[in-house]
């Protein structure tokens, strides 16, 4: 990964709160904010059996369209 995109990450970061960086000379030291990473934690959380809801069902559906394609005899 080239350093200006690590810096475009960081911005992203710092800009959602849950990255605080200080830069010193050359150095740049970043830190966690163990405080805003819990919440996306939380906020992560509360959305995955969503996700996994909505996955499921994709796969079951992709399975149904396997089983007509190959009753009719069709290739991918």
């Amino acid at each position: 990964m080239s350093l200006p995109a690590v810096v475009q990450h960081l911005q992203v970061l710092e800009t959602s709160g849950l990255v605080t960086s200080e830069k010193v000379g050359r150095v740049r030291t970043c830190r966690i904010e163990p405080k805003m990473m819990m919440t996306a934690e939380d906020w992560i959380s509360s959305q995955r059996a969503s996700w996994e809801a909505r996955l499921d069902r994709l796969g079951e559906y992709l399975k149904v369209l396997q089983a007509k394609e190959k009753k009719h005899g069709r290739k991918h």
